[in-house]
């Protein structure tokens, strides 16, 4: 059971770190207008890749691929309700980075 765990573990993280790559290859055009732009783009970027793999992978898969809760439960392996509270999470993490990020910035 417990190689299990970890073979699953190793399964979603790779899908993580193949969506966030795919994810910013695609978007990486439209990222450059300005240098603030680039600049702000690539913080949140980086914010995204702080997140647990979990949150990672359920706000990439929703937000920037776009799929839905129940399709994101089966590619992971978990409830609708988990994917639903994993990208509520991933959304407040974020939001509370961003916040100190700014704060430092003032």
């Amino acid at each position: 059971m417990i190689n299990t765990g970890i073979n699953y573990f190793k399964a979603v993280h790779k899908v993580s770190a193949i969506h966030v790559a795919e994810a910013l290859d695609n978007t990486d055009a439209y990222a450059r207008h300005t240098d603030s732009d680039q600049l702000a783009y690539e913080e949140l970027v980086k914010l995204i890749q702080r997140l647990s793999p979990a949150y990672r992978n359920t706000f990439c898969l929703y937000v920037i691929d776009g799929y839905r809760h129940e399709e994101i439960a089966g590619m992971m392996g978990i409830s609708v309700g988990a994917s639903k509270s994993n990208l509520l999470k991933a959304r407040k993490n974020l939001r509370k980075m961003l916040e100190v990020a700014n704060a430092e910035k003032v």
